[in-house]
């Protein structure tokens, strides 16, 4: 049966239409309730993109990768991330201390390279390595 011209007939035309309709199962759509039709919204599926992303993304096939050019934020983060924080100073042994990632050689994603330190021995390995960058700070008033 076509749609009315008339707006009040037509707005009725389209009230019992969707009544009609409402609860019945398409044959089309198989299995897939009527609140999944879009796949990525399954937990299967997401959870398989999620996967693949990740393999395709990360490290060197990522766009923005830099390596060992990375920023000192950016190598510190990646190596606390990779390197398990222990429960005691890798120097004095000291334990219950606030731990902090120290760099004992150079500045590069290089986990061996990296300690968890307590901030007794971070400052004394920061002011003894030679290979440490030199950070500069600058006011706002100075230029």
């Amino acid at each position: 049966m076509p749609a009315p011209k008339d707006p009040i007939k037509l707005a009725e035309w389209k009230r019992k239409q969707r009544l009609s309709k409402l609860g019945k199962k398409r044959p089309d759509l198989g299995d897939m309730q009527r609140g999944d039709r879009n796949p990525t919204k399954r937990p299967e599926v997401r959870e398989k993109l999620s996967r693949i992303a990740k393999e395709c993304q990360s490290g060197e096939k990522n766009g923005n990768f830099k390596g060992d050019a990375a920023g000192y934020a950016a190598i510190h983060y990646y190596v606390s991330r990779r390197k398990p924080k222990p429960d005691q100073c890798e120097i004095c042994k000291e334990s219950g201390k606030r731990l902090s990632l120290a760099c004992v050689g150079e500045y590069t994603r290089d986990i061996s390279q990296y300690k968890w330190l307590c901030w007794k021995c971070h400052r004394k390995i920061d002011h003894e390595n030679p290979k440490r960058p030199e950070k500069t700070f600058t006011k706002k008033n100075d230029k």
